[in-house]
């Protein structure tokens, strides 16, 4: 039965509000305390220096057993998860009320009216005005998402892209995690038309050859595509650059010398990152089109810089040689983007050819299901998630056996390539598809996609004998510091993949990170090579970094990360 529209929108704006005041608490900008009474609890929150002129106080409803845990502390405070707070949030001393108090959901209200709070974060009118903006989109978009519910549940006989598009809320801990912002070139997104992101049409144009460079076989690869879809492309010198129709207002900008090729009309199914998509069973395709879309969805802009495009098929390459075998690779197999040495305009032009591991899966009986829609949650209860479900984990003692198997599993076959190799997958939630028995439930391993954020010790890597030609100047992947290699490994696996299916399965507060520290200190036995003991110490440490998701977004940064301290969630 639906929800009430306004009940609907009150649960998408404190989607976005939770996660908001979880940032701001764990990122240090404001100042939080707890309090409780009988069997009520609230989190606290003001601003962390007394303003001039008064200010007003927040109090959040608070999970009870958290409490003790803050009272005990003395120094830094545990890391604050979204799930710990409930709605309705309590403004005292809001000066527009007679009785000085009222309840807020609307995260864009409560940003604003906290913005006094952050004169000493040095935070520039334009980017408090973003954040702002943002907050507004991400939580109307999230009521648009949440209409979106399925009333069929899905099961392991669901194809991938239903459960790829199962992914309501977007990012578990992001305050921007369904945002969604146009760019200036291309038509704004209103949030009713959210549901056509999930059906784009496709368009082929015609650019100029000069403006655009390959790696790898893409031009070969895409005429099996061009064929079937009758594109014919009548002009000498240029080259076929496949791409969202949304898109072309941004490359006509870029190139206005573009021509546009006539085609059979074609609509995909975008998949949980939006700009990738996954064309018609039809088509016979054996390729998803990752492509650049000029829209600031959660934290950056979708484009594909040529760092990404150009270095994907040699990562590929090198990572099908260096997996255990049970981690497949989503192999990156050639691309195109801009030639520009602006990579700010090259971006805009990209297109990577995926490998479509699916019908692979499905000749052993097995299907995929991206390891975020797994931990996603019931709409109307918000308690039991699609694990649970799926898998009939409907006791306790279920849910942590899975639990223990899943990360079993998951960890011996991605810190192998790190202990080994020096290779940190960007193993987080929506890079990582579940390889499930269809007739069995069991956990049989993982695929991974999407190496724009993997990082690369190459000392380690040379040792080995292998080499990364392809890295641009400026690439992301590679570094010198192990530990910004183990960095990447603790935030996407246990920060956000686990955290989010532990907490999904209600697990935070009844063992389930012991399993997790259990099932890391097997797997790294089973691994037995590499630099074992510095890198259980590095995960297991008190305090690890964290990305301030909040600062950044006042920075402007996207590919450049800014950290702060925090108590490991992984020793909770």
């Amino acid at each position: 039965m639906p929800l009430p529209r306004n009940t609907l929108r009150q649960l998408a704006q404190f989607e976005t509000t939770r996660r908001l005041l979880a940032a701001l608490v764990n990122e240090g900008m404001i100042a939080a305390n707890v309090s409780a009474r009988g069997e009520r609890a609230f989190l606290n929150l003001r601003p962390k220096t007394r303003l001039e002129n008064g200010h007003t106080e927040l109090h959040v409803p608070f999970n009870l057993q958290e409490v003790q845990k803050w009272i005990k502390t003395t120094t830094s405070k545990p890391l604050l998860h979204p799930n710990d707070l409930a709605s309705p949030v309590y403004v005292s001393g809001k000066p527009e009320r007679r009785d000085g108090n009222g309840i807020e959901s609307d995260p864009q209200v409560l940003w604003d009216l906290m913005l006094p709070w952050f004169m000493d974060e040095n935070m520039e009118d334009e980017a408090g005005k973003q954040i702002s903006q943002e907050l507004r989109s991400s939580a109307d978009n999230q009521e648009e998402w949440f209409k979106l519910t399925k009333t069929n549940d899905l099961t392991l006989h669901s194809g991938t892209i239903e459960w790829e598009q199962a992914i309501l809320k977007g990012h578990p801990t992001h305050p921007m995690h369904r945002s969604c912002l146009a760019q200036a070139s291309v038509q704004p997104i209103p949030s009713h038309e959210i549901p056509t992101l999930l059906t784009p049409s496709l368009q082929f144009l015609a650019l100029p050859s000069s403006t655009l460079r390959i790696t790898g076989p893409f031009t070969t690869l895409l005429q099996p595509l061009l064929r079937t879809l009758s594109v014919r492309n009548p002009y000498p010198n240029t080259l076929i650059l496949p791409c969202l129709s949304r898109q072309i207002p941004a490359i006509l900008q870029i190139c206005p010398s573009a021509h546009h090729l006539s085609c059979t009309p074609t609509q995909a199914q975008a998949q949980a990152s939006i700009r990738t998509v996954s064309l018609p069973a039809s088509l016979n395709y054996p390729y998803h089109l990752k492509l650049s879309l000029a829209c600031k969805i959660t934290s950056a802009l979708r484009t594909i810089t040529p760092w990404t495009a150009c270095i994907g098929p040699e990562v590929g390459d090198l990572l099908v040689n260096v997996l255990p075998e049970d981690l497949w690779v989503c192999k990156e197999v050639a691309s195109i983007t801009g030639s520009s040495h602006d990579f700010d305009t090259a971006k805009h032009l990209s297109c990577v050819l995926r490998e479509d591991l699916e019908p692979r899966a499905a000749t052993l009986n097995e299907t995929l299901i991206p390891a975020g829609a797994l931990a996603e949650t019931d709409v109307q209860t918000g308690s039991i998630c699609h694990a649970e479900r799926v898998f009939g984990l409907d006791t306790l003692d279920k849910r942590k056996e899975w639990l223990r198997t899943y990360a079993a599993v998951l960890l011996r076959l991605v810190l192998q390539p790190a202990l080994e190799y020096g290779i940190a997958l960007e193993a987080h939630g929506q890079n990582m598809l579940v390889r499930v028995d269809k007739s069995t439930g069991e956990v049989k391993g993982f695929a991974v996609r999407d190496f724009g954020g993997i990082k690369i010790h190459m000392p380690t890597l040379h040792g080995k004998g292998y080499q990364l030609l392809s890295a641009l100047p400026g690439s992301f992947t590679t570094t010198n510091e192990r530990e910004e290699v183990w960095d990447i490994l603790h935030h996407t696996i246990f920060n956000n993949h686990l955290n989010h299916l532990v907490q999904s399965l209600g697990l935070h507060r009844e063992g389930g990170w012991t399993v997790v520290r259990e099932e890391l200190d097997r797997a790294i036995e089973m691994i037995g090579a590499g630099p074992m003991e510095e890198l259980r110490a590095f995960l297991t440490r008190d305090t690890v970094h964290l990305k301030a998701f909040l600062k950044m977004k006042m920075s402007g940064l996207y590919r450049d990360y800014l950290h702060i301290d925090v108590q490991n969630i992984l020793l909770s």
